[in-house]
């Protein structure tokens, strides 16, 4: 058995400051990020009549030939219900970016465990903050928080890997929308494209009607696109890894290239998928190579192979065992 390493393949991190001292030295100066842990202490029911009252307003406004006419009994509790209102949605947004914020710096822990507490010095811009600050307010839900935490978390580790519009569109995003997004994560390939084959993503239970949402979300985009790869391209999918190299035809010319149809990720698209869980099906992207294989046969050799090693410049794999031989 022979290994092969392929060259090169990522960039290896710039180093900087602890990402956890630069996350909590963001909390203390910033006067909109206070960590108050004091608001966990809010009582639900307390919040629940607060909730109530706002709900159950219904005292008509009191006006005179001059406009607003003067206070009485009902206007004035009029006037409290509507600063009660104010206070419960301002409390409400504030639980919501403690909450985010508390996420957050359990992902900086967690990936302080794991050797990964390296941080850019170049600070966050601060319009990027404020509008995460306040789109992170109207986030309740806690499968979304937790996107929202990984977002922040990145984005301290690296400034401007995330982008404004993205910031826009993950706030509009339901839970529902996510879900199905993590559903299909395992079919993208290099996070980069969707293989535009409805039958191979059928086997798989990815339908179109999948797709087209993922497509409203404006994760994905429908349009024909073409993957074209050239000899000696790799792909790589989790622990495997597929070489593309052309065969000579009787004159000795190489076919010029090997061409995918595919449904191409939106940078939204590209910029969440490094925020949900990932998933691989390395049944899939066999049976993706050897449709690639089958098809292509007379101009390309295409083999798979396991991973045994990924550092940041290297990918050394089982060249002498090709998975697609006897996979059936």
């Amino acid at each position: 058995m022979e290994d092969n390493i392929i060259q090169p393949l990522a960039k290896t991190v710039e180093h900087g400051t602890s990402a956890i001292d630069k996350f909590m030295g963001i909390i203390k100066n910033r006067s909109d990020l206070k960590y108050n842990r004091e608001l966990k202490e809010i009582e639900k029911t307390s919040l629940r009549e607060t909730i109530d009252i706002i709900e159950n307003a219904n005292i008509p406004i009191v006006y005179n030939k001059d406009g607003l006419g003067i206070i009485n009994p009902q206007m004035q509790r009029l006037l409290e219900r509507t600063s009660n209102r104010l206070k419960a949605q301002e409390i409400l947004k504030q639980v919501n970016i403690e909450n985010v914020l508390e996420k957050t710096q359990m992902v900086l822990e967690e990936n302080k465990k794991n050797g990964d507490d390296t941080a850019s010095e170049e600070p966050i811009n601060n319009d990027f903050l404020t509008q995460f600050i306040n789109g992170a307010g109207e986030i309740s839900d806690q499968d979304m928080q937790q996107m929202w935490a990984k977002l922040l978390a990145g984005e301290i580790k690296q400034p401007q890997s995330f982008s404004l519009r993205t910031l826009s569109k993950l706030k509009t995003m339901t839970t529902n929308e996510a879900k199905l997004f993590e559903r299909i994560v395992p079919y993208i390939i290099g996070n980069e494209y969707i293989v535009r084959n409805e039958e191979l993503l059928g086997n798989f239970n990815v339908t179109y009607i999948d797709l087209l949402c993922l497509q409203d979300c404006g994760i994905v985009s429908l349009e024909g696109a073409t993957k074209n790869y050239h000899d000696g391209a790799n792909i790589l999918y989790n622990n495997l890894i597929s070489i593309l190299k052309y065969k000579k035809d009787s004159a000795g010319l190489n076919n010029p290239k090997l061409s995918v149809g595919v449904y191409v990720l939106t940078n939204f698209g590209k910029e969440i998928n490094r925020l949900v869980n990932k998933s691989f099906d390395n049944k899939f992207f066999i049976k993706f190579m050897q449709g690639l294989k089958e098809k292509n046969s007379e101009s390309f050799n295409i083999t798979c192979h396991n991973v045994i090693e990924i550092n940041a410049n290297t990918v050394k794999y089982q060249e002498g065992i090709d998975i697609l031989e006897n996979y059936k």
